[in-house]
């Protein structure tokens, strides 16, 4: 019996134009007065994720920041900080490559330095609550809120322009590709897998007794922590390769396709 629906945002529940699929929130309402326990998992800052569910707040689980923040509700559960000496060195890192723009995310807000309006504008669809200061770090250092992701954006492909040499270089990070122009570093071993791990061991809830969804490498750690993985139609080859079953894409409400035959009787979405 599946207990717990882990879910990405943005690829999966999302469709392309950043959208729930109207009937969703409903469906979300028949699932949790089942009791299944649903948990957002994005790379999206929680205060970006918390206006997308209105009357769900206190209801959902909120894995952000890839893995690096855990919410219930609206009490934080877990923050994993990176540490002072590999948030330096990936400073340098990304310095010395031209087309990165670096988002330090702090746990209560994301900081960083001012660039191109139209890359802000994208930024800021991510993140809610964001500052530009000349200097992220010393800025969270002084407000007390400790970093615990580095969010590299590239305007064209930072697949193709920057991980090799992010993934490479000796920081001692969780390296992981998120999107076309998006690469997150997060503290080591700390990714969407680990953070659904804590709210297993919390809730006690088995594996198996778990569903979820996923479309970019980014949730592979989510996919291989839950039974039954079901991989986007739209999804990069080896989400498609990983997972155990394969849903709709994200343009054909694939989630509440699924999660109705899981669950029945559902409501159209």
């Amino acid at each position: 019996m599946i207990r717990l629906v882990a879910a990405d945002m943005d690829g999966t529940l999302l469709d392309s134009g950043k959208r729930l699929s109207p009937g969703f929130l409903p469906l979300l309402d028949f699932l949790l007065n089942r009791g299944v326990t649903f948990v957002v998992a994005s790379g999206r800052q929680y205060f970006n994720l918390l206006k997308m569910f209105p009357g769900f707040e206190d209801r959902l689980w909120f894995i952000c920041d890839n893995g690096s923040v855990i919410y219930h509700g609206k009490n934080l559960f877990q923050v994993t900080a990176i540490a002072p000496t590999s948030l330096q060195a990936a400073r340098k890192t990304i310095d010395a490559l031209p087309t990165a723009e670096p988002i330090f995310c702090g746990a209560a807000c994301a900081y960083m330095t001012p660039r191109p309006a139209a890359d802000e504008r994208d930024a800021r669809n991510f993140y809610e609550r964001c500052v530009v200061v000349p200097d992220p770090i010393e800025t969270a250092a002084r407000a007390g809120d400790p970093i615990c992701k580095i969010a590299v954006y590239d305007p064209i492909d930072a697949k193709g322009r920057l991980y090799h040499a992010i993934a490479n270089a000796p920081l001692n990070l969780t390296v992981a590709l998120s999107g076309v122009n998006w690469i997150d570093l997060m503290a080591p071993n700390v990714d969407k897998g680990s953070a659904i791990r804590a709210i297993q061991t919390a809730l006690n809830i088995a594996p198996d007794e778990c569903a979820a969804f996923g479309d970019y490498e980014n949730d592979l750690p989510l996919l291989a922590s839950c039974t039954e993985s079901y991989a986007m139609a739209n999804g990069r080859p080896a989400v498609l390769a990983a997972a155990r079953h394969r849903a709709p894409s994200n343009d054909d409400n694939g989630v509440a396709s699924v999660l109705q035959s899981l669950f029945p009787p559902s409501i159209e979405p």
